[in-house]
């Protein structure tokens, strides 16, 4: 829980977790909608992806990432567990 908090504290991933949040995207495509660059972009979706927060569908060569929904909605679970444990 600690890790997906601190991945997600960053403003950079909190832009790329919105869009992808709605629709899965590629790389290129993220770097487009949010003005980085796309070595940006890979290193916020390889942290979201190390955290669990994030999956990957592959298309042939390009692969698209969407919010893993699921994950950042037990959020709150998790840190009332940690909070009452």
């Amino acid at each position: 829980m600690h890790r997906r908090l601190e991945v997600l504290r960053d403003p950079g991933r909190q832009r790329i977790a919105r869009a992808i949040a709605r629709e899965p995207l590629t790389p290129s495509e993220l770097a487009t909608r949010s003005g980085m660059s796309l070595p940006q972009v890979s290193r916020h979706l390889a942290r979201l992806r190390e955290a669990g927060l994030v999956t990957v569908e592959r298309d042939g060569r390009r692969a698209y990432y969407q919010l893993h929904l699921e994950r950042v909605r037990r959020l709150g679970d998790d840190l009332l567990t940690a909070l009452f444990h």
